[in-house]
C-alpha cells in the first residue's frame, strides 16, 4: 500500500473522529490551545468549526485522489480476483455438463464471458485425426445472470469478509460521509454546516 495513501487516510480519520466527537460531546468552544498558545473569550467559535470542516474536505479529497492513483487497480484485482475465485468454478462445471474432454479447463473466464455478451467459450475434444491428433471443436454457451447470480454473492461476500478493501479503502470512505451527513449536515450542534453558515 501506498505510503501517501496511508498518511491521507490516518488524517481523515483523525479529522473526522475530532468531529464526530465534537458533534457527539456537543462541544461548544470556548478557549483554544494550539502549540502551547492559548486563547479564549472567543467572540466567532463558529470559525473554528469551519477550520475543521475545511480540514476534513482536504484530507477527503486527498484521500479520494490518492485512491484512484495509486490503490484502485489493487481494490479491482481484489474484487476481480474473489468474482472469479467462485464464477470461473461454475463455468468449469457448466462446460463439464455439456461434453467431456481435455480441453474444458481453457474455458473463458467470468470477466472473458461478461464480455462477450455473457457466452462461454470453451474447446471440446471430438476426435483423433489420420495422424493421431486431437480434433478440437470450438463451443459457446449463453450463460444467463441468474445462473451465476448466487456465485457471483459468494464472491462478494468473500470480498467484504476475506480481503482488507474494506477495512482499507471503503470504511474510510462510508464513515466519512457519515461524518458529514450527520455532523455537518443532519447535526444541531454549534459546528454543524447550517449553524455556522448561520
Amino acid at each position: 500500500m501506498n505510503e501517501g495513501f496511508i498518511r491521507q487516510r490516518r488524517n481523515l480519520y483523525t479529522v473526522s473522529g475530532i468531529l464526530l466527537f465534537c458533534f457527539l460531546a456537543q462541544v461548544k468552544i470556548s478557549q483554544l490551545s494550539v502549540v502551547g498558545i492559548s486563547f479564549s473569550g472567543f467572540d466567532k467559535p463558529e470559525v473554528t468549526f469551519w477550520f475543521l470542516w475545511c480540514i476534513w474536505g482536504y484530507f477527503f479529497y486527498r484521500f479520494i485522489v490518492y485512491f484512484y492513483e495509486y490503490e484502485s487497480c489493487t481494490f479491482k484485482n481484489f474484487w476481480r480476483r474473489e468474482m472469479g475465485r467462485y464464477c470461473d468454478i461454475y463455468l468449469i462445471q457448466l462446460a463439464r455438463s455439456q461434453c467431456s474432454g481435455n480441453y474444458l479447463n481453457n474455458a473463458s473466464s467470468y470477466y472473458q464471458m461478461k464480455a462477450n455478451g455473457w457466452t462461454l467459450s470453451f474447446q471440446e475434444e471430438k476426435d483423433q485425426d489420420e495422424i493421431g491428433g486431437v480434433i478440437v471443436e470450438n463451443r459457446i454457451i449463453k450463460v444467463y445472470w441468474w445462473q451465476i447470480l448466487k456465485y457471483q454473492i459468494f464472491g462478494i461476500i468473500r470480498f467484504t469478509t476475506m480481503t482488507p478493501a474494506v477495512t482499507d479503502y471503503i470504511f474510510p470512505f462510508i464513515g466519512s460521509l457519515l461524518v458529514f451527513v450527520f455532523a455537518g449536515i443532519l447535526g444541531l450542534w454549534q459546528g454543524a454546516l447550517f449553524e455556522i453558515i448561520n
